[in-house]
């Protein structure tokens, strides 16, 4: 995986840390904030620390007025400066190095964010989906050819969305991304989730613009927030150039990088089975 651009280095207790984090998300309301930085200095070579600090700690400062984004505004995801910020060494959550595929990153943020944020993105495109059933009804359209096929593959793409959404989550609830599929495949397949929840996702809103029309993208209707937000999906971790880039390198059995096992085997049980 990619580094950030932080950089860490030792002191007595702990690591002084100076870098910039770009869209630090809910950064109006957090009280501590989890990032990275690479310690070049480690005795087996540079290691990206993962690590959490009070938001009020000295030398973080959250830069009001930066979030001015199309999508996604609620989130008030400013930018955060850090300058000499001190990690105690209990803070530091992770350690792994530098270009290799950690598993307890798998385990711990891609395993859940990945789904997580297709889900999202997915729930903004079925909100307009009902939105334009509602009012193609109040129409009198529904017997319309074209607005037929428009609304079938909508239905479609959101079937296939949720289907893939639900099974990646009972993986990582299994525990299977780690314990019956190398890292790699698990990061690939946390990813695919992703990109094929937000590509629908933007797939789902342009077709039902398509069916409404011009009045779907008059400031503040539903069309228009939901054109605008899921756009972001496409470009949030993983975006959807570095996610092919691995889907494709593990499908041809190519090594993307370096694997490190979990430190846990088993991250959580099982989810009990209907019947």
């Amino acid at each position: 995986m990619r580094s950030t651009g932080a950089k860490a280095r030792k002191t007595e207790g702990g690591y002084l840390v100076t870098g910039d984090k770009t869209f630090g998300t809910g950064s109006a309301v957090m009280t501590h904030m989890t990032s990275m930085a690479v310690y070049r200095e480690h005795p087996d070579g540079p290691h990206v620390l993962v690590f959490r600090v009070p938001a009020d700690a000295p030398g973080v400062r959250v830069l009001e007025g930066t979030w001015n984004s199309s999508a996604l505004r609620a989130t008030r995801s400013e930018n955060i400066e850090l300058r000499d910020v001190m990690v105690a060494e209990d803070d530091v959550l992770l350690s792994f190095p530098v270009g290799s595929l950690d598993g307890s990153l798998l385990q711990t943020v891609w395993g859940w964010a990945m789904p997580t944020f297709a889900a999202v993105y997915l729930g903004v495109a079925v909100g307009a989906l009902e939105q334009c059933v509602q009012d193609v009804l109040s129409r009198g359209w529904e017997n319309r050819p074209y607005v037929q096929v428009a609304i079938s593959e909508c239905e479609a793409l959101v079937e296939t969305s949720r289907a893939l959404i639900e099974r990646t989550a009972r993986e990582v609830m299994g525990n299977a991304l780690w314990s019956s599929m190398s890292i790699q495949q698990g990061m690939s397949r946390v990813v695919l989730t992703k990109i094929v929840g937000t590509n629908n996702a933007v797939e789902v809103v342009d077709r039902v613009i398509r069916v409404m029309g011009t009045p779907a993208l008059r400031p503040g209707s539903p069309y228009e927030r939901a054109h605008r937000d899921v756009r972001a999906g496409t470009m949030h971790p993983y975006g959807n150039s570095d996610a092919c880039d691995l889907i494709a390198a593990t499908a041809f059995g190519i090594e993307a990088a370096p694997a490190n096992p979990p430190r846990l085997g088993r991250l959580a049980e099982p989810a009990p089975r209907d019947g």
